[in-house]
């Protein structure tokens, strides 16, 4: 598995375009959110993939309020774009997962 670190932090009430795709034809990944960080990778072609969308924290003390994913579309060998289909909730105490649609959801709490 490749595992990225990189300070960047969102700043509250602003929206940011996270993307991850594969390439058509070179087996390469890109990964970023757009305009701020890009960068590439290859993972093994044995390990299981998995779209994951979360909002991290290092304490529960940090309030995660006005959190919201929208739009999560993967990306198709063909090279189109899919709105999620299914998801699979995981909230821990003391943050909550507010569902939209499969595609779409708010997180809270904390503080």
């Amino acid at each position: 598995m490749t595992t990225f670190y990189y300070d960047i932090r969102p700043n509250p009430g602003k929206y940011y375009f996270y993307y991850i795709s594969k390439g058509i034809y070179t087996g390469t990944w890109t990964a970023g959110i757009y305009g701020i960080v890009e960068w590439r990778f290859t993972p093994n072609p044995n390990t299981a993939r998995n779209y994951l969308a979360f909002s991290e924290t290092t304490t529960p003390e940090i309030n995660i309020d006005g959190t919201h994913f929208k739009y999560l579309e993967y990306k198709m060998s063909n090279g189109d774009w899919r709105y999620w289909d299914t998801h699979d909730k995981h909230e821990d105490d003391p943050y909550g997962v507010y569902e939209i649609s499969d595609y779409e959801f708010e997180a809270g709490g904390g503080g």
